[in-house]
């Protein structure tokens, strides 16, 4: 719900300091991938959005920008990623 007690559908949330996903119905994506504006983004446990870090997911690390994105065909702290965000 928003400030004006609305259902918030398929849109970000900023809650004390963190981003998260509501979802079609409203519910807050967890522990799954979200795509937006052709950008991947990742929900832990909780709903929060993974930001400036590494996250293992699935057996795979996976790095992720300051606004949330997954790092794809780049360097980050020394590893190289590929182009599906995978540390090699």
């Amino acid at each position: 719900m928003d400030d004006n007690s609305e259902l918030v559908e398929n849109q970000w949330l900023y809650i004390e300091g963190k981003w998260y996903y509501a979802k079609a119905g409203g519910y807050i994506a967890e522990n799954e991938w979200i795509s937006y504006n052709n950008k991947w983004y990742y929900a832990k446990s909780g709903g929060a959005i993974v930001q400036s870090a590494w996250e293992n997911i699935g057996e795979k690390f996976y790095h992720f920008g300051i606004d949330g994105d997954l790092s794809v065909n780049t360097y980050v702290d020394g590893y190289q990623v590929d182009y599906n965000g995978v540390r090699k």
